[in-house]
């Protein structure tokens, strides 16, 4: 078999029915993700026996091939260079089965959907955020911060929290620009509701508790005589998240009764302003509330006992893993980093993932076939797809230690 990229992409192409029985392709950091009108016509006995293949299986309604980080973007790239626009008409995709699974499923398809795009820039803030607070807190290296210390290194540290902080800070436009793209708007009317919702002109959304005690007094906006406080929402997740979706509903419901000629000049505007006021006056407000509750939540449970918090979520993380339910915590840890700047949740879950990077090297110092000791080395420096490798190989080798604790992963759909 070949490893020719354009060639795997003709030959995958042919073992899934062709581009005329594609419904929707995508990939994540290590799999092609097909959406297939229909699934009988797939020959996954020749698909595994390409050597870039690491492997195949159908999860969520998705045919999912794995392939590995960074060749999967040159594969998909060149599937799609192959497939061209996928000829399927509006009255086919109808026709198609819907997919098997339920709202609760599809609600976290769509919150790992929208989170993971921007995870990029999130990991890259938080660990600049993190260099920043080794530069400049004190206790590290002594008594004093080594800014103290050194003071020649000062700039360096304010710039690097600068930078840091500035992604937590504009989070809305990154959670309203991928929402938007997600639920099939104008993604960049999605960054223009983000920076609508961090104007300079808005009181701080860090201030709110000032407003409640009396000793900040906000502006208001006098709309047709309701009092609309002019509150920004810096460090916010869920307001501009729903507020997308609000946004996107009145854009395709525009699109669809507005004339043509006139929908340069009504939509966006309409939809901008409706969705803005909707936000200061409801949404906004609402899901602050709905965030502080989580956070709070989150936070009382690591405040009455640390030790108990952590075998609790250290307990827990695989099962949420397997059921899928970890996406919604994507949500929660960016939401606890922007609002408190950690999240003990994360020192959990890297434990974890190292756990089964471990259990990872192990099965390729025992695994005997060349192929998945390729697998498993590759994967092992993803402590977050450890897992799924490890339960691929306790099929074939036996390691009775933690087989039976890693067995009930076999069907794990990790998305990072």
């Amino acid at each position: 078999m070949t490893n020719n990229y354009n060639e795997v992409a003709k030959l995958i192409l042919e073992q899934v029915g062709g581009a005329k029985n594609i419904k929707d392709l995508t990939h994540c950091v290590t799999r092609l993700r097909f959406v297939l009108i229909n699934e009988d016509v797939i020959d996954k006995e020749i698909i595994e026996s390409i050597p870039l293949v690491k492997g195949s299986f159908y999860s969520n309604g998705q045919f999912q091939i794995i392939i590995g980080t960074g060749i999967v973007d040159k594969l998909f790239d060149e599937i799609k260079k192959e497939s061209g626009t996928i000829p399927i008409s509006s009255e086919e995709i109808k026709a198609v089965k819907t997919t098997k699974t339920n709202v609760f499923q599809r609600s976290l398809k769509t919150f790992s959907d929208i989170f993971i795009p921007i995870l990029p820039a999130i990991v890259g803030a938080g660990i600049l955020l993190g260099l920043g607070n080794i530069l400049t807190s004190s206790g590290i290296f002594g008594v004093d911060p080594l800014v103290v210390k050194y003071p020649g290194i000062k700039g360096i540290a304010d710039l690097i929290l600068m930078i840091a902080n500035t992604a937590f800070t504009y989070i809305p436009v990154l959670v309203a620009w991928s929402s938007v793209k997600r639920f099939g708007g104008n993604p960049l009317l999605g960054i223009f509701l983000g920076l609508v919702l961090i104007n300079d002109q808005l009181l701080p959304g860090s201030q709110m508790s000032s407003v409640i005690n009396g000793t900040v007094t906000p502006e208001y906006w006098n709309i047709l005589g309701l009092k609309v406080i002019q509150m920004g929402y810096q460090n916010s997740v869920l307001p501009p998240l729903v507020a997308a979706w609000v946004l996107v509903f009145l854009e395709k419901k525009l699109k669809k009764y507005v004339p043509a000629a006139l929908q340069l000049i009504v939509v966006a505007p309409v939809s901008i302003l409706t969705t803005s006021f909707l936000t200061f006056l409801a949404i906004g407000p609402a899901m602050n509330y709905v965030a502080s509750l989580i956070t709070n939540g989150i936070m009382s449970i690591f405040d009455f006992s640390p030790i108990f918090a952590g075998f609790l979520f250290g307990f827990l993380w695989e099962p949420l893993v397997v059921t899928g339910m970890h996406h919604a915590f994507i949500a929660v840890n960016i939401q606890l980093i922007a609002q408190t700047q950690q999240s003990f949740m994360l020192s959990i879950i890297t434990i974890a993932c190292v756990a089964e990077a471990g259990a990872d090297f192990a099965m390729f110092f025992l695994n005997k076939s060349k192929q998945k000791r390729s697998i498993a080395i590759s994967i092992s420096t993803r402590c977050h797809r450890a897992i799924y490798v490890w339960c691929y190989n306790t099929c074939k080798v036996s390691f009775h230690l933690f087989n039976n604790l890693f067995r009930v992963c076999w069907f794990l759909d990790y998305d990072f």
